[in-house]
């Protein structure tokens, strides 16, 4: 005997194999987009509290509360969090070095062989420096930003003249 009570459920629908596929992120971001579109046309993003205002970008609800009178300080102070100056700092670096590497070039074919070599030492030196730099910045930055990937130097090296 069953109790009435604790009837099994039907199982759920087959879904047909050639129904089922796999999201990209693209065609995932393709779907979300869609649906923001759709729900903005219908009127629903009208009306919305704040809304014509400035965002208040400054709220530090996510900082841990003994930390907020701290990064308030070094934000007031004109500074920013330790990880986020650093990034600012490795892509001024990566610019220094994209100028550097385009003066070498341009005179590039004038250079003797010695000359062409101290440019390659001083460039796999720069770039060490930066990944450094990226190192430090990767240890240090929350996981929820993302690591930077290191300069590979037998990827950077070929944009520096022919070898």
């Amino acid at each position: 005997m069953s109790d009435p009570e604790q009837r099994e459920e039907p199982p759920p629908p087959a879904i047909p194999p050639q129904s089922r596929r796999s999201l990209s992120i693209n065609s995932f971001q393709r779907v979300i987009d869609q649906r923001i579109a759709d729900a903005e046309s219908a009127g629903f993003f009208d009306n919305l509290p704040g809304a014509g205002k400035p965002l208040q970008l400054d709220d530090d609800a996510l900082t841990p509360e003994e930390d907020r009178a701290a990064y308030r300080l070094l934000k007031n102070a004109g500074y920013s969090l330790p990880w986020i100056e650093l990034r600012k700092t490795i892509e001024a670096e990566q610019s220094k070095l994209a100028a550097w590497i385009d003066r070498a070039n341009r005179g590039w074919a004038n250079t003797g062989p010695n000359q062409q070599q101290r440019l390659r030492d001083e460039y796999r030196q720069r770039l060490t420096e930066i990944n450094r730099l990226i190192t430090n910045y990767n240890l240090s930055a929350p996981p929820v930003v993302g690591q930077l990937p290191l300069l590979q130097p037998w990827r950077e090296l070929r944009k520096l003249g022919p070898e």
